[in-house]
């Protein structure tokens, strides 16, 4: 029987694996291509999805190009986030305004040009609240030049769908037919299942290989291209290690930079924000960015981590320390107030013994196998999983509809069968979580507690073992994250009415 559904399911894998072409959208005079776009429905909101490439001579080196989306439909119009592709020339020409004028930019996801290789590309993915009306809009994609080299700069409007095509992805409240609304473990927690996060993995994704790992960096570094330069060289020689240790091909780069505080927090802001900048600009130079998603977030003062190390430690005053770093808000004098007690003697150990162990950058790589074709695969014994993805099983888990035993077996073999892909581990953590197994579901959550993906099914976790202060921790930094059912989860925590 087992071995009956097992065929049955990989059966209907093959089905969703029949390619059809990918074909590519111009905007922009032609220079842009658009392509892999999708517009999924998820129960209120609406994920936009959409590879964007542009030719090297399409941004010239001293312009930027605002790119944004434009959904319109009989007089009504939403504007979607705004990815700004910034030439080099007039980046350093911005970074000196700031420093003179005091400015501190809009925080608008940029995207520096890469004048080695002549191809660029970067992936535009957003999700925005859904309305009824966007399901006949047409898709525009705005094109706003902005030039200081002696001609006027033009905004430039390219259709791009008539007609939106919308793919409906029923909510999972919506979707659950075998379990109840809400789901309780022996009396100690309980969730709503419509908290619980699923998370289509990507389309380029396998799970094949992730590699984890951290760069200690020096405390008061200053956001200088020869810190930069040093930072990208090391991260060159990492990925080409690791290359030569997988057979995959690197696809996803994500950075995470911590610091910690040196001067006044919107100073530290500004340090982080181009240091950002500087970093993404290195890597292009050194065409680790090319076709790959490489995402770069830096945080400007990691108190978290900061009071984690004081908890740990033996220093004097340290409850206080916690105390402050608690209760009082960075922009409400947090600083200041550590500064203050004990006559300042522990700000000296936080400086000297804290904040150096602080400074890090968090690297993950994500290796894919490299392409084989179906027919290839298929006349070898055993190679046919090589062509499967983790995005063709959570497809075929859909097929069979939320809540059924089939979508539970096919989400738990893709997580068996990809134990790498960050993505098929927080659905079978999910899946888990629903059936009311708290035990399976930190088997599949807890190896991923600092991949913010996470954080919404761990505090969900977290609740159902009655440890309500964690959960609100995880609650607290995925709905930051923009995650709708942490904000909903969080809410009913918070309330007198939560049992």
């Amino acid at each position: 029987m087992v071995l009956l559904r097992l065929r049955t399911l990989l059966t209907a894998v093959l089905l969703l694996l029949s390619t059809a072409c990918v074909l590519a959208q111009t905007v922009y005079k032609g220079l842009i291509l658009v392509s892999h776009e999708r517009f999924t429905l998820q129960g209120q909101q609406l994920h936009v999805y959409m590879k964007v490439s542009f030719d090297d001579n399409a941004i010239a080196t001293g312009e930027t190009l605002l790119f944004t989306p434009v959904f319109k439909s009989s007089g009504r119009a939403v504007r979607l986030a705004t990815m700004a592709v910034s030439g080099g020339a007039r980046e350093r020409y911005e970074q000196r305004t700031d420093e003179l004028q005091h400015r501190l930019r809009v925080n608008v996801p940029m995207v520096a040009r890469d004048a080695n290789t002549g191809i660029n590309t970067f992936i535009y993915d957003a999700v925005i609240p859904y309305q009824s009306w966007m399901a006949s809009s047409a898709l525009y994609i705005e094109c706003d030049e902005s030039t200081w080299q002696g001609r006027d700069p033009h905004i430039y409007e390219d259709l791009l769908y008539s007609r939106l095509p919308l793919q409906t992805e029923p909510s999972i409240s919506q979707r659950l037919i075998v379990l109840p609304d809400t789901i309780r473990l022996a009396a100690i927690g309980s969730i709503s299942a419509s908290w619980v996060q699923f998370i289509a993995p990507l389309a380029g994704a396998s799970g094949s290989s992730i590699v984890n790992g951290t760069m200690r960096l020096p405390y008061r570094m200053k956001p200088r291209k020869r810190y930069t330069r040093m930072m990208a060289d090391s991260l060159s020689r990492i990925v080409q290690r690791e290359g030569q240790r997988h057979s995959g091909q690197l696809f996803r780069i994500e950075l995470v930079g911590y610091g910690a505080p040196i001067n006044k927090p919107a100073k530290n802001e500004r340090r982080a924000a181009k240091q950002t900048l500087l970093l993404k600009q290195a890597l292009s130079a050194r065409h680790l960015m090319g076709d790959n998603d490489v995402r770069i977030t830096w945080v400007a003062e990691d108190w978290d981590s900061i009071r984690q190390l004081v908890a740990a430690s033996h220093m004097p005053l340290r409850l206080a320390a916690i105390d402050i770093m608690r209760t009082i808000d960075v922009a409400m004098g947090r600083e200041y107030a550590l500064i203050s007690l004990g006559a300042g003697t522990l700000y000296d150990f936080l400086r000297h013994d804290i904040f150096p162990r602080v400074c890090r950058l968090n690297y993950r790589l994500y290796y894919a196998p490299r392409a084989s074709s179906y027919y290839d695969t298929a006349r070898v014994p055993g190679g046919l999983l090589s062509a499967l993805t983790p995005l063709n099983f959570y497809d075929t888990a859909l097929a069979f509809g939320h809540g059924s035993q089939e979508f539970f077996d096919v989400i738990d073999l893709a997580a068996c069968l990809f134990p790498n892909c960050i993505e098929a581990s927080i659905d079978a953590g999910a899946v888990a979580l629903l059936q009311g197994d708290v035990l399976k579901a930190r088997q599949y959550l807890e190896p991923w507690a600092s991949d913010q993906r996470a954080w919404c099914n761990l505090g969900l976790l977290y609740l159902m073992e009655g440890n309500r202060q964690q959960a609100e921790v995880y609650l607290r930094m995925a709905a930051a994250d923009g995650v709708p059912s942490a904000t909903e989860a969080l809410h009913s925590l918070q309330s007198k009415s939560f049992k």
